[in-house]
């Protein structure tokens, strides 16, 4: 498979599946991870959590981030599945935040609550990962043994 085929086969994955997989590390260094509903736009990746969430606290502590997005229906054995270093961080500002929800609800077509309801007092609030690298795996089959191939990938715009 050419680059830009997986490329393409990256972005419609991360547009299709619901949830994505945020690992996070706790202050002693005990790795977290977390499923959330996330919707994206670019290298922007976007979730709602509250506060008081492990991994919430986590971010708060350590904003470096692993994403990692995969199919879980299916049966494929290639071992697809789109893996994003990111950096991440609560949105605090209205613009930030109607841009995001916007983005959010675009996707699970819900209404557009309105961004107060994510600021302060309110537990429930907008996070932002902003990717750094993004990269597949290509699984080979060569000498009876499959192995993976890391491919990096540039996500559009």
């Amino acid at each position: 498979m050419d680059h830009d085929a997986l490329t393409l086969r990256a972005v419609r994955l991360l547009d299709t599946v619901p949830y994505v997989v945020i690992g996070t590390t706790t202050p002693d260094g005990t790795p977290w991870n977390t499923p959330v509903l996330f919707a994206r736009q670019g290298r922007s990746f976007f979730w709602s959590s509250r506060i008081d969430a492990q991994h919430s606290a986590n971010i708060r502590q350590n904003r470096a981030i692993f994403l990692v997005a995969f199919d879980a229906t299916t049966e494929d054995a290639s071992g697809h599945a789109v893996y994003v270093s990111a950096f991440a961080s609560e949105l605090k500002q209205r613009d930030e935040l109607e841009t995001a929800l916007q983005v959010i609800n675009a996707r699970r077509d819900h209404p557009l609550p309105d961004a107060a309801a994510f600021l302060e007092p309110a537990l429930q609030r907008i996070y932002q990962a902003t990717a750094r690298v993004v990269w597949t795996n290509v699984v080979h089959d060569s000498d009876d043994v499959p192995w993976d191939e890391r491919i990096e990938i540039a996500l559009p715009d």
